[in-house]
């Protein structure tokens, strides 16, 4: 007898849309990916539901698993009259059109002992989008032939600890999307794969959910993403284009081998406009391009927090001063750099100032900036040739004195030893020391009217950082932090 935990089944819905020929008549593309311990031929009976309805019922198939275990199955489906078919188009475009059917697949596997099976339920909107093929147009968005104007915002994992969620949290915020007239959201590919809760909520329906140095690293970059991903995603989806980066110049992207000078080039779109500076109600200060996927701005305290400290008065536009306060970096407090700020005391010294540093701040940072240096044998001259690398960055640096500092205490050919001391000079460098400066010069300019305090963080109960040995606490430890 076939063991039931021997198989498990997904679905893939690739494509839902309308036949081409029959325009009131819709055709399903479904794909079911099996993963089974069995290396034999498996005699399998498949049974496809739409909303309960058959649409595929005991269809017999051999199915053969490759060496990994893996079989796939694909169905293109034409749906019957008596299952009626709503459109789908997004919020604000038409109402009461985000109808979704329940997709059920079924696989019974026969033997002579009986039979077990393994089945799975998707729930799904029928519509086609698309994005305009057309390097000088893209993008524009279509669904089911009408053109759409995105209106959105990027979704990030709406909890770090993605335990804690709740199904009512989650559709909260979906509910808040679409109340605020939101037709799009775009998944942020750097956070989680979100669970069936995030997709299969009726309020996600509401909106479209959209999916995205030197020359050996731009070899690595085609290698994966043009190479691998997009032949892998545009095999398991065919009804939409794929878009190799974000920012990006989609289709025009292939005329510079996906590696674009300015990937962000405001006559195609994509672009990600990042503005800390200036004044983020005032619409002006935003560029006008086809289609902007990210805006980069200081975020205000959640409404719910405000409200446990300050009057609804306080928390409608035009804010008041005490909600304004909370983002004074952006156009009140350090619009300059901070040197000339300090020199003609342009900042505000009624603000306490809280500065703090990781116990290992380079560890991380210098592997980040620059990839494969955790596998480099640092010599004392290979220190001086990094040190007088960062003379690019910052004036003034003296490379011997910097690597005598250094290096003097350190056993030379200790190959982790050595690189420890760099990343050690790395963190001082970019910051512990200016951070320390900073708080020092903001608490001796401010005379007396405020206080600046200062932190080393050197113990943690867990969790270091990404990038991160054991028994260090690198950059970004201190988000981590137990009490």
């Amino acid at each position: 007898m076939l063991a039931m935990a021997q198989n498990s089944l997904t679905i893939c819905l690739s494509k839902a849309e309308r036949d081409q020929k029959t325009p009131n008549r819709w055709t399903l593309a479904v794909s079911a990916h099996i993963e089974t311990g069995s290396q034999t031929p498996l005699d399998a009976i498949i049974d496809i539901t739409l909303d309960g309805k058959p649409l595929v019922a005991k269809h017999s198939q051999q199915l053969t698993a490759d060496p990994l275990g893996s079989v796939k199955s694909d169905f293109v489906i034409t749906i019957p009259n008596n299952i009626p078919i709503t459109s789908w188009y997004p919020n604000d475009v038409a109402d009461n059109t985000q109808q979704l059917y329940s997709l059920q697949v079924r696989l019974s596997f026969t033997r002579q002992s009986g039979s077990v099976g393994s089945d799975q339920t998707n729930r799904f909107p029928d519509h086609k989008s698309d994005a305009e093929p057309d390097p000088r147009r893209w993008p524009h968005f279509e669904v089911n032939g009408h053109r759409v104007f995105a209106k959105g915002s990027n979704w990030i994992p709406a909890n770090v600890l993605q335990e804690d969620l709740t199904e009512a949290y989650v559709r909260d915020l979906l509910v808040s999307t679409v109340s605020a007239n939101m037709n799009m959201l775009r998944v942020w590919g750097g956070g989680v794969y979100e669970s069936d809760v995030f997709y299969g909520n009726n309020e996600i329906e509401s909106v479209i959910a959209a999916f995205v140095s030197d020359e050996r690293h731009k070899q690595n970059y085609r290698e994966l993403f043009v190479k691998h991903m997009q032949t892998l995603v545009t095999a398991g989806d065919t009804s939409r284009p794929f878009v190799t980066s974000s920012p990006s110049n989609g289709l025009r992207d292939k005329v510079e081998n996906y590696t674009a000078k300015d990937p962000g080039d405001l006559r195609y779109g994509d672009v990600h406009s990042y503005n800390y500076m200036s004044p983020q109600w005032d619409s002006s200060v935003y560029p006008r391009d086809k289609f902007i996927s990210e805006y980069g701005q200081l975020s205000y305290t959640s409404l719910d927090t405000w409200r446990t400290a300050l009057p609804d008065s306080d928390t409608t536009y035009q804010t008041s001063s005490s909600v304004r306060h909370k983002n004074r970096l952006g156009d009140s407090v350090l619009p300059l750099l901070a040197q000339k700020a300090f020199t003609t005391h342009q900042y505000y010294t009624d603000l306490d100032m809280l500065s703090g540093i990781v116990q290992n701040e380079g560890t991380s940072l210098a592997q980040m900036v620059a990839p494969g240096i955790q596998n480099m044998t640092i010599t004392v001259e290979k220190f001086a040739e990094l040190v007088n690398a960062s003379k690019a960055l910052f004036y003034g640096l003296n490379k011997t004195t910097i690597t005598e500092f250094y290096v003097k205490h350190v056993n030379n050919s200790d190959p982790q030893a050595m690189r420890q001391a760099y990343y050690d000079y790395y963190g001082d460098l970019l910051i512990k020391c200016p951070t320390y400066l900073f708080a020092k010069k903001y608490q001796e300019l401010s005379a007396g009217k405020s206080n600046a305090h200062f932190y080393e963080l050197t113990y943690q109960g867990k969790g270091v950082g990404w990038l991160c040995p054991a028994g260090q606490l690198c950059h970004g430890a201190e988000v981590l932090a137990e009490a």
